[in-house]
C-alpha cells in the first residue's frame, strides 16, 4: 500500500521585476504568535492604494521588520491576510512564507485606503484612526475553516439563532441556473 501524500498549502506570491510580474506558488505555514506595529501618518502618505506590496500597512510593516520572530524578506498585504516570505533561494525568490490575518478594524482600514482619498483618511474621515497600533494575528481555528467557526450566530434581521454553514448549502451559481432552466422547460402531465 502506498503512503497518502499530504497536500501542501500554497499561496501564489507576485514579485514585480521591472515591468514584469513573476508569480511564485509558495508553501506557507500559519504564524504562531501575534505581531504588533505602530502605524504613522507617513505610512499612509507613502502607500499606494490597491497594491499588495505598497499599501499603508505594508509600509508600516516594512519600517518595523525587526518585530517579527522570524526572518522577513518581503511580504504581501491583502485586506484579510498577510504573507511574509521567511525563506528565499539564491536568486531572491521566495521558497516559504508565514501567514497572518488582520483583525476586523485593520481589514476595514485597508479597504477604505484602497477606495478613498489619502487626504481624507489622514484628516480622520470615515472613522479611520491613522496613527495607532496595528496587529497581525496568528490564524485561529476559525480563520482556517470559515469566518464563524461553524457556530451559530444571531441573525441581524430576525434576531433568531441560525447556522450560517447550513444556510449556505445547496446548489449555487451555474448549477442553480441550470436547475431553474430545466424546471421551466419540463412539460407538466396536466398539459398533455
Amino acid at each position: 500500500m502506498s503512503k497518502r501524500k499530504v497536500k501542501t498549502r500554497r499561496h501564489t506570491m507576485v514579485l514585480t521585476m521591472g515591468d514584469k510580474e513573476v508569480r511564485f506558488p509558495v508553501p506557507y505555514t500559519d504564524a504562531t504568535q501575534d505581531v504588533t506595529f505602530s502605524r504613522v501618518v507617513q505610512d499612509v502618505r507613502n502607500g499606494v492604494p490597491g497594491s499588495v506590496g505598497e499599501c499603508m500597512n505594508h509600509k508600516c510593516i516594512e519600517r518595523q521588520v525587526s518585530r517579527f520572530p522570524h526572518p522577513a524578506h518581503w511580504g504581501e498585504v491583502t485586506s484579510s491576510r498577510v504573507f511574509i516570505a521567511d525563506k528565499v533561494n539564491k536568486q531572491g525568490h521566495p521558497t516559504h512564507a508565514i501567514r497572518y490575518v488582520w483583525g476586523q478594524n485593520d481589514s476595514r482600514d485597508i479597504r477604505l485606503f484602497d477606495t478613498k482619498k489619502k487626504k481624507s483618511l489622514i484628516k480622520g474621515a470615515y472613522g479611520v484612526e491613522v496613527e495607532r497600533d496595528v496587529t497581525l494575528l496568528a490564524p485561529r481555528s476559525y480563520h482556517k475553516t470559515n469566518p464563524w467557526g461553524g457556530k451559530t450566530h444571531v441573525d441581524d434581521r430576525t434576531g433568531e439563532k441560525a447556522d450560517r454553514i447550513a444556510s449556505s448549502s445547496g446548489p449555487r451559481g451555474w448549477f442553480l441556473r441550470r436547475l431553474r432552466s430545466a424546471h421551466r422547460h419540463t412539460i407538466h402531465p396536466s398539459a398533455v
